[in-house]
């Protein structure tokens, strides 16, 4: 009996290192096997990085190819608008138009792609968020001559100061005043005021232009996205500028919105931490 008892204590030893070989050989084929799935869908990823990243650079490489001829033939138009026959100006107008709808797409294309290879590095500095307004402004002056849009800024009376990249959030107030001036109708008005509420600066501009259809509203700051009834502003756009307007103010800590209504206008905002918010968060 007592051979019997250590054949079967034996035994059930011998069973037990067999179950727990076939456990811990089953659990490294499927320890493997995640590991086998992990690096191949990191090499899909990898892939998928690598055609995103082939497209931005064909894109980033047409839009500096187009940059030279298109300078060049703005620097022509105007010179020619000196001394065009009067009774062709309307003609003129309308080709020099289409000419910097060009230029402007070429120029929100080529810095789309810079935004998003960036991964959100830029030098932050402290500005006047009214500096970004005085500078958006003039770089929209002549598109609202042309369309007789009135531009009005309520300069505030406090500290507007805020922490970020200048230049880009400089070029989402002007993405956000050539939007108001594009969507807009022939001799409207456009209103721009910088507002605080507590510790955060807000920028709201309000137009009188077209709107947006209600239903294509939750789509507005999307990549690519254009309104349905943007061929009101005789605009080709790319449909990144909005997007791009997100993409900055959500970098330096901000946000966007915007309320419209169709055939009345439209009011976007951003909304940015103040100068001092920023400092003691970095503290």
């Amino acid at each position: 009996m007592e051979s019997s008892g250590i054949g079967s204590v034996s035994f059930k030893t011998l069973e037990e290192k067999h179950y727990q070989e076939i456990l811990r050989a089953y659990s490294d084929a499927q320890y493997f096997e995640l590991i086998a799935q992990f690096i191949s869908h990191l090499d899909v990823l990898q892939r998928e990085r690598d055609i995103i990243r082939s497209q931005y650079d064909f894109v980033r490489m047409l839009s500096h190819q187009l940059r030279t001829p298109l300078g060049a033939m703005i620097g022509s138009f105007d010179l020619l608008e000196r001394v065009i026959p009067e009774d062709t100006k309307q003609l003129f107008s309308g080709m020099q138009d289409k000419l910097d709808n060009l230029n402007e797409l070429v120029d929100n294309l080529l810095y789309f792609t810079e935004v998003v290879g960036s991964g959100g590095a830029t030098e932050k500095v402290r500005f006047r968020l009214s500096e970004a307004v005085d500078r958006a402004t003039e770089e929209v002056e002549r598109k609202s001559r042309r369309k007789e849009v009135k531009v009005s800024f309520s300069r505030p009376d406090f500290d507007d100061t805020i922490v970020g990249d200048r230049y880009g959030l400089t070029k989402a107030v002007s993405y956000l005043l050539d939007n108001a001036i594009v969507y807009n109708r022939q001799g409207g008005t456009v209103s721009v005021r910088i507002w605080h509420s507590g510790k955060t600066l807000r920028l709201d501009v309000e137009d009188t232009g077209f709107g947006v259809p209600p239903d294509e509203q939750p789509r507005i700051f999307g990549r690519f996205f254009r309104a349905s009834n943007a061929s009101l502003g005789k605009n080709e756009g790319s449909g990144v500028a909005l997007y791009l307007v997100r993409t900055l103010v959500e970098a330096a800590g901000g946000s966007v919105g915007f309320r419209s209504i169709e055939g009345q206008g439209s009011e976007f905002w951003l909304e940015l931490p103040a100068a001092g918010v920023v400092e003691e968060e970095s503290v």
